[in-house]
């Protein structure tokens, strides 16, 4: 890692940050707890960008949305209170869950999501609750939903610029929410990993979010099976046709630790606890 770099920039602001980054184009990124960046580093990397000093490691609630800077921890958003009201704790739960103390309070969500790995926890709880991201540039500030930033296998529209933060809004006092992970140990990757918003009114479906991650190259919303619960009661025949089809249409990648069928069992059996749990 060492020999394959020219420089470990310190920069006083963003706009230096981004600067540099756009002089080094593909051969520079950010660094800040480097726990995802570190074991993973391309071996064209030839800049690294250390953003800690940069004041975005904040969590901020404006009222209707909140915003959670870039270099904010895991350890950070587990503890947070305003972050636990979001729809029942679904990002808190995602947060590094079982990780030793000394990543959680390393690791942070902008590297978590720019890392783009797809067993990554917190990716599906973004999705779930219609996150936007915010990137810097040279010509100023970009802001994305998050579902149209990754793009591939650890590749996300990130770009030239550097993530400043996400903002989320705040969902309704009828949106119930949950994470749940299934993986070998509580510090493994996940096999397979999902996240669910639901806004319940009078035992009606309104707005769902359906999230899964650690199943294919990108976190994805299975848009099937949240259109099929709007206008309707969650009961027990209609979370089966749910399950039904997010086993249908996952593709799941394969790996050392399991199969694709595998992982499109647990996809199910994860869809149908979560909204189970919901229901009840």
């Amino acid at each position: 890692m060492i020999r394959q770099l020219e420089e470990f920039l310190y920069p006083q602001s963003l706009a230096e940050a981004v600067q540099k980054k756009h002089e080094y184009g593909e051969a520079a990124a950010p660094i800040a707890g480097g726990t995802e960046i570190v074991p993973n580093l391309p071996p064209d990397i030839r800049c690294l960008i250390d953003v800690t000093r940069l004041g975005l490691d904040y969590i901020e609630d404006e009222g209707e949305r909140l915003r959670i800077g870039a270099t904010t921890t895991m350890h950070q958003l587990a503890m947070s209170p305003a972050i636990a009201k979001l729809a029942n704790g679904v990002l808190s739960s995602s947060c590094c869950q079982g990780w030793p103390t000394e990543v959680r309070n390393t690791a942070t969500l902008g590297g978590n999501v720019v890392g783009a790995g797809p067993f990554a926890d917190s990716p599906p709880a973004l999705l779930a609750l219609d996150a936007e991201v915010v990137i810097a540039r040279l010509d100023g500030e970009e802001r994305l939903p998050i579902q149209d930033f990754f793009l591939d296998y650890r590749r996300t529209a990130v770009g030239q610029g550097i993530l400043k933060e996400i903002q989320i809004p705040r969902p309704s006092s009828q949106v119930r929410g949950i994470f749940l992970k299934f993986g070998r140990t509580q510090v493994d990757h996940a096999l397979v990993n999902l996240a669910v918003t639901l806004e319940m009114e009078n035992g009606i479906c309104g707005k769902v979010r359906i999230a899964l991650g650690a199943i294919g190259r990108t976190p994805q919303r299975i848009l099937e099976a949240e259109r099929i619960l709007l206008e309707k009661p969650l009961q027990p025949d209609l979370i089966e046709d749910v399950v039904c089809i997010v086993t249908e249409l996952v593709d799941p990648v394969i790996d050392l630790r399991a199969s694709a069928d595998y992982r499109r069992e647990l996809a199910g059996v994860l869809t149908r606890r979560a909204l189970l749990q919901l229901a009840s």
